[in-house]
């Protein structure tokens, strides 16, 4: 694999996030867009996927998660939405280390849709990209974890 394989053309270059999923020549660029959705927006987009929950809600976030930040991450092929994430982070005083975690996402299921594995896999590596390279420095130093086959299907983010 030479390394252009993983990337997009240059005109999908301009995806903030334009690392293909699926492997060289078959996969589909995605971009990604952190924190840049209204509450609004927000809850139309929930309404698009079968496997969206009350957990995702923008209030169920302020209200059980006091202390902790929230993140949300829109995923998105040239066309549509295709995926959708909440993160919620929270620093351990005590360790200088912190956790980021996904309750029962992210969300990958369009209603009316088959499941595309890639979607999963791409929601994965944006997190992974965002929680574990962007962040690195400092304490907000996470890494991916992703639970067993046939655990619950949800990834966490640990820092390490």
């Amino acid at each position: 694999m030479s390394g252009d394989e993983d990337f997009c053309t240059a005109e999908q270059a301009q995806f903030p996030f334009c690392r293909k999923a699926g492997g060289p020549g078959q996969g589909k660029c995605y971009r990604t867009e952190f924190n840049q959705v209204t509450r609004r927006q927000w809850a139309d987009l929930l309404r698009m996927f079968a496997d969206a929950s009350i957990i995702q809600c923008w209030d169920f976030a302020g209200t059980v998660g006091q202390g902790q930040h929230t993140h949300r991450l829109v995923l998105s092929d040239q066309s549509r939405v295709v995926g959708l994430a909440q993160i919620r982070t929270v620093v351990l005083p005590l360790l200088d280390k912190g956790i980021a975690y996904v309750t029962h996402g992210p969300l990958w299921r369009r209603k009316g849709k088959e499941a595309d594995l890639q979607v999963f896999e791409a929601l994965l590596t944006a997190l992974q990209d965002e929680y574990v390279e962007k962040r690195q420095s400092g304490p907000e130093c996470f890494r991916v974890l992703r639970r067993p086959a046939g655990a619950h299907s949800e990834p966490v983010g640990v820092f390490p």
